[in-house]
């Protein structure tokens, strides 16, 4: 069973935990309300060299990427009368990732119970910034979006409009419905989709969650990945391919599909997916194995998503563009800025690509 936390034990174990981290120089202080006899705020004052600063706190029992606009709420009007230079410093049980990254482009300082840490003070030049990879909590998000299954449902939330309810995106993808339903209120909690209480999704941030989805293993760090250098020139070894039966048994990913919609510069490493005897394709394909630096990329992987809403483009088979964006951001020298790229054409150009319905989502 979850202990329960109130709020002033939060606060007072956050504030043991940043003092912890300060030397003798410096004393924390709490800063009594007039009015309420309670601590809102604290200073932190330093001996050598002599610095004052004052920190209005606030407590969460959970603080999610969607309560930035409850936090705005409670300091708005703070800020208006004492000005930006004003320290606000966050303190919650556990903060995610994308928490810790929001707090911070907004200017907040925070500090969470599992040892994440930021302080950096606008009076003085006091810096803190501790990161720690503490599983303090079950719901951790990058944690939960790291299976096939995850990813499979982030790529259909990519490629399909809402709004769908669970029994249709388990009738799409096979994913069991009570695990849809944990993986939406995670995504629901990190403000990456909007959806009706026990009732279907609204809304979906789809350019974060394909970030997000690149972020959970590197293009090189994922299993079933073979590295070959091709004896030919790339783009003759892609016109070849052509007129080979095994064309119907690769797709396509990574830069030169990339290059196909948004080009930037010549891509120089072909990624593919393969459910096709490696041997066989290093026979028809003349690529030889290495373990340097590789300009073929073969992705041999257990799950079928790669496959979702494959293209045909110049005779060839492509990935879905969702999964070719997905490749190229989570890739290797400037394949993310090809991915960004990539990204930034989709916003631009969503009504080509983005299904509209649950029933033109296939394999």
């Amino acid at each position: 069973m979850e202990e329960k936390i109130s709020n002033n034990k939060i606060l007072a174990d956050g504030l043991a935990l940043l003092k912890d981290q300060l030397n003798d120089n410096f004393q924390i202080e709490p800063v009594i309300d007039s009015d309420s006899h309670k601590s809102e705020s604290i200073t932190i004052r330093s001996s050598s060299p002599q610095s004052y600063n004052y920190f209005y706190c606030e407590v969460f029992k959970g603080f999610q990427p969607r309560d930035l606009d409850t936090l705005y709420g409670r300091v708005g009007r703070r800020v208006h009368h004492e000005g930006s230079a004003q320290n606000l410093l966050v303190i919650s049980n556990y903060l995610s990732p994308k928490s810790r990254e929001i707090l911070e482009e907004n200017e907040f300082n925070y500090i969470d119970l599992s040892g994440n840490i930021l302080i950096a003070s606008k009076t003085s030049s006091l810096f803190i910034r501790i990161c720690t990879n503490s599983k303090l909590t079950k719901t951790r998000f990058a944690d939960s979006l790291k299976s096939n299954s995850a990813l499979k449902l982030m790529r259909f939330l990519v490629d399909v409009r809402p709004p769908y309810g669970v029994v249709e995106i388990q009738k799409a993808t096979s994913i069991n419905r009570g695990y849809i339903s944990r993986l939406l209120k995670v995504m629901y909690d990190e403000g990456l989709i909007e959806k009706k209480i026990r009732g279907p999704v609204t809304e979906v941030n789809w350019s974060a969650i394909l970030k997000y989805s690149a972020e959970q293993i590197p293009l090189f760090k994922r299993p079933q990945l073979f590295k070959y250098i091709s004896k030919i020139e790339l783009n003759r070894l892609l016109e070849s391919m052509k007129d080979l039966k095994l064309n119907e048994k690769l797709i396509i990913s990574g830069s030169f599909a990339a290059y196909e919609i948004e080009p930037i510069a010549a891509p120089s490493i072909l990624v593919m997916y393969s459910n096709e005897n490696l041997e066989t394709v290093c026979s028809e394909l003349n690529l030889l194995q290495t373990d340097e630096t590789p300009n073929v990329v073969i992705l041999m992987p257990k799950n079928d998503f790669y496959l979702f809403n494959k293209r045909t483009v110049n005779d060839l088979n492509h990935a879905a563009i969702s999964q070719v964006a997905i490749d190229c951001l989570s890739g290797v020298s400037r394949m993310p800025s090809e991915g960004e790229a990539l990204v930034d054409s989709m916003i631009r150009h969503e009504a080509n690509w983005r299904l509209s319905s649950v029933t033109e989502y296939k394999i």
